[in-house]
């Protein structure tokens, strides 16, 4: 069992190997801790009392907008017109961007992948998530799944260390924990006619 010291959150591997070479991205939005990279992207509060500082998180900006589009013209099958806008974007995040030879569902999915390389930590990911659980055109895979790891600690060495994962299945296997629960507050007034819908006991596992 290997033990690291965790003093921080910490950027996913799976989202680091996203990022191709010469992405300037990868070090623009991460930066390197002692043991893992770390996101660079929101408020720190390094002085409580600076009022210049601001995070990234829950902001609508431009990139967002050109990959909101993008994504429209390739469900559209306008595949040209979808890559000529995310070259706007990607031009400004390479040196020089590698051309864009996806057509169809493939480039759906790189767009997809490039909301997550452009805005991550900002508040979109589970949103996006659950939109591509439903899209009718091109909706996630059934083998789609997502794996939550579960730390432990270890007093007397004080140190962290993972300890299993539990796992969130495709929607069409796990309708339930993709959908947000309805408050007791909204049950009561209804009196009881509205209802959740049951989720399943999650069980940690380990490979």
């Amino acid at each position: 069992m290997e033990q690291a010291q965790a003093l921080s959150y910490q950027v996913s591997e799976d989202l680091l190997q996203c990022y191709d070479d010469g992405d300037l991205r990868r070090t623009a939005f991460f930066k390197n801790s002692l043991h893992a990279a770390i996101p660079d992207k929101y408020k720190t509060w390094a002085d409580y009392n600076d009022n210049d500082e601001i995070g990234a998180d829950f902001l609508i900006r431009l990139p967002e907008v050109i990959l909101n589009k993008a994504e429209a013209l390739a469900m559209l099958n306008r595949d040209g017109d979808a890559k000529t806008e995310l070259q706007k974007l990607r031009s400004k995040r390479f040196a020089l961007a590698p051309a864009i030879t996806e057509t169809g569902g493939a480039l759906i999915d790189f767009i997809r992948d490039e909301r997550r390389r452009e805005l991550c930590f900002e508040g979109h990911r589970w949103f996006d998530l659950r939109r591509y659980a439903v899209n009718s055109i091109h909706p996630l895979p059934d083998n789609f799944t997502i794996r939550h790891r579960n730390n432990a600690y270890e007093a007397n060495s004080q140190t962290w260390y993972e300890d299993g994962y539990y796992k969130l299945n495709a929607y069409t296997r796990d309708r339930a924990a993709w959908i947000i629960p309805i408050p007791n507050y909204a049950i009561e007034f209804n009196r009881g006619e509205l209802q959740n819908e049951i989720r399943p006991n999650r069980e940690l596992q380990r490979d």
